[in-house]
């Protein structure tokens, strides 16, 4: 494994072992992400999630939930178009 400078938290939610990139290379910055990563994933009902449409997903995904550039998203959407026109 080769290092790449960014530090990656890991811990355990609902019984799975979760990687997380942290995207900086400052360990007070990263120990600061990390706990707020801890916290967004304790309020995830993963039992729900699990049970999730196809269509939720679109919906969400739509939403641009990421917050991608224009450009990004425009590219995305026209996949997703292709997506919803060929899937049955």
């Amino acid at each position: 494994m080769r290092n790449t400078g960014t530090i990656y938290g890991v811990f355990k939610s609902a019984g799975c072992t979760r990687w997380k990139s942290l995207g900086t290379d400052d360990v007070n910055h990263a120990r600061e992400l990390l706990a707020e990563a801890m916290k967004l994933e304790v309020k995830v009902d993963w039992r729900r999630s699990r049970t999730v449409t196809l269509r939720d997903l679109i919906e969400r995904y739509e939403g641009n939930p990421m917050n991608l550039a224009n450009s990004t998203l425009k590219i995305r959407m026209m996949l997703l178009d292709v997506f919803k026109a060929t899937w049955p």
